[in-house]
């Protein structure tokens, strides 16, 4: 990602490249002004991004297919996602934070819950 100032908008101008490793040139994946989080599918051939709307505070899910030069938007989300993770060549998995209820006085909220990996499963 390359991020540059935009003192017009008062924000920042992000748009995701890609460097050719052969002739060391980089490449212009999208436009911006607010492409982030991008992830590779596990074959390369993938390139999975989120494009930012800050004035609605939601986001669009875009794929990158590198072989045939395709960009598209593939989803809408209410909120941006905080991270994109691809469990396999078919699967992409977008995180997005919700709030399903309401915090009450005395009540502890976990907000994080550590897990490990031991080669067999996930455990808390």
């Amino acid at each position: 990602m390359a991020a540059k100032p935009d003192l017009s908008r008062d924000a920042y101008d992000m748009r995701i490249w890609v460097m050719d490793l052969g002739s060391g040139k980089p490449i212009y994946v999208s436009h911006g002004p607010s492409d982030v989080k991008a992830a590779w599918s596990p074959s390369g051939r993938y390139l999975a991004y989120q494009r930012i709307d800050v004035a609605k505070q939601s986001s669009e899910l875009r794929l990158v297919d590198i072989e045939k030069g395709v960009d598209m938007g593939i989803a809408r989300l209410g909120a941006p996602a905080v991270a994109l993770t691809w469990l396999n060549e078919d699967t992409l998995v977008a995180t997005v934070p919700t709030k399903l209820y309401e915090e009450e006085p005395g009540v502890k909220i976990i907000r994080s819950w550590p897990v490990w990996f031991d080669g067999r499963g996930f455990y808390p």
